[in-house]
């Protein structure tokens, strides 16, 4: 370029058009009616033709805004009474895609893949057509969730207390069959995230010597059946599990150390990190306690009938949870440690007050008073 002579001005649409595509497309239009020539204002805007012609084209609509830029035509879409029958699962069960997609094919004979569910409820989520999703806490932030996938089987347990008696949970007669029979009221849970492989325990009390009972009972079968790994019991806040007190969750720890295994407690409310757990407890309802415990009146059976139900949902019962593929807990263990018998899966659901008032008074403050012996 020679001294004095003035450099040319090259602006980029691109950049323009990032910023406001109103404002890119008048500014295109000025130069082409200065210049009149559609090559000379694309060559300054370093783009094409076809957009200076779709400018001109929409100043003589009247509209320099984008168009929607969704498919007019959608090939192979699902028809729409399916849509409207996945939607209707979804809002009366709050199951997850695969599941609901599950029930439409198992009950409903319908032909549905689960991606083409989770894409009908996606869009359904995106026109506000699902009821009382929760997607963020109550304080306003976004959901986050731990990557439970990558642990090895039975390197995280979640472990959780639930309480049978549930008004909301239960119909009000098998509420009242469960009291009337002195059942016991408490479950103790423990799965494993990898394998989703559950054990089971009872008992009439919440108290951390109940606690610490399961806890070795658990440890003690593993390692039974050579399970090996570090074992992390994720829990919540209960006093069951140590709650507030700093001594009471030291303590467990000491006592749980030697044998390979700790616990860690989740942080308070929020409850999608212990997920896999508090959701089998609906599980527990819907197929086990609804069904099944108006039919039971002594202790005896109801705790074969709670090895049975262990059994079945541990060998038989499919999962349509990430990296499942709708098959049983134990399908998914064999695949990695092919080596461990089936009969891991029938862990005995015991009393545990049966049991713990065996164990000793450790720490002595957590020990029940009617209890104690002489």
């Amino acid at each position: 370029m020679k001294i004095g002579q003035q450099q040319d001005v090259v602006l980029n649409y691109s950049s323009l058009y990032k910023l406001n595509p109103e404002t890119a497309r008048a500014a295109v239009l000025e130069v082409f009616k200065q210049t009149n020539n559609i090559s000379q204002a694309a060559q300054m805007f370093t783009t094409t033709r076809k957009v200076v012609q779709l400018a001109i084209a929409k100043e003589a609509a009247g509209d320099l805004t984008d168009r929607s830029h969704a498919v007019k035509t959608v090939h192979n879409r699902t028809v729409e009474t399916i849509e409207e029958k996945a939607i209707a699962i979804k809002n009366a069960t709050k199951f997850g895609y695969r599941r609901v997609a599950k029930e439409l094919r198992e009950k409903q004979g319908l032909v549905l893949k689960d991606e083409a569910c989770r894409n009908i409820l996606k869009r359904a989520r995106a026109q506000g057509l699902l009821k009382g999703e929760k997607v963020r806490s109550a304080n306003g932030k976004q959901v986050r969730f731990y990557d439970w996938y990558s642990a090895e089987p039975f390197e995280i347990i979640q472990t959780d207390l639930k309480d049978i008696l549930d008004k909301k949970a239960l119909p009000q007669e098998v509420y009242h069959h469960l009291q009337r029979h002195n059942l016991p009221p408490y479950q103790w849970t423990a799965e494993c995230v990898n394998t989703r492989i559950r054990f089971l325990a009872y008992s009439y009390k919440k108290s951390v010597t109940n606690g610490l009972c399961f806890y070795l009972m658990v440890i003690a079968w593993l390692r039974a059946h050579n399970i090996r790994a570090e074992l992390v019991f994720t829990v919540d806040w209960g006093e069951e599990f140590g709650g507030k007190s700093r001594q009471k969750i030291t303590d467990l720890r000491k006592l749980l150390k030697p044998l390979g295994a700790t616990i860690h407690q989740n942080h308070k409310g929020q409850s999608q990190k212990n997920g896999f757990v508090e959701r089998s407890h609906r599980t527990d309802d819907e197929e086990f306690y609804i069904p099944r415990l108006q039919t039971i009146k002594t202790k005896d059976q109801f705790f074969l009938e709670a090895l049975n139900w262990t059994w079945y949902y541990n060998t038989k019962r499919g999962h349509t949870g990430n990296d499942m593929q709708d098959n049983p807990p134990y399908q998914k263990l064999q695949k990695q440690y092919h080596w461990i018998p089936k009969d891991i899966c029938a862990f005995p659901p015991l009393l545990l007050n049966n049991i713990s008032t065996n164990i000793g008074p450790w720490g002595g403050y957590n020990h029940p008073t009617h209890y104690q012996r002489s």
